[in-house]
């Protein structure tokens, strides 16, 4: 699989290890003493990790994996601040197609 910049030519990845380190650091202050979730987001993050290595993506692909595992849930406590779920949110934004 690769995922290459829009108009071909193999573009560099789009970030490093340095980034999502500094993510996973941020979760913490995100998350406050809701280890349930951190603990989740972490497990997401080596299951997406290890497939993306087992499937032998590129280092741009597997970056993007890795980002999109880590921060998967960022939208959940501004949807639980409105007493919605994530997917309620999304509805309202993008409601599904009706006849």
């Amino acid at each position: 699989m690769n995922l290459s910049a829009p108009g071909g030519g193999g573009a560099a990845p789009i970030a490093n290890k340095v980034f999502t380190d500094k993510i996973i650091k941020l979760m913490p202050g995100y998350n406050g003493s809701d280890l349930r979730r951190i603990n989740h987001a972490l497990k997401v993050f080596v299951f997406a990790q290890t497939i993306g290595h087992g499937e032998k993506c590129d280092e741009r692909t597997q970056t993007i994996i890795e980002y999109a595992s880590i921060l998967h849930d960022i939208g959940l406590h501004k949807a639980e601040e409105t007493g919605k779920t994530l997917l309620d949110s999304m509805y309202l934004k993008n409601p599904p197609y009706s006849a």
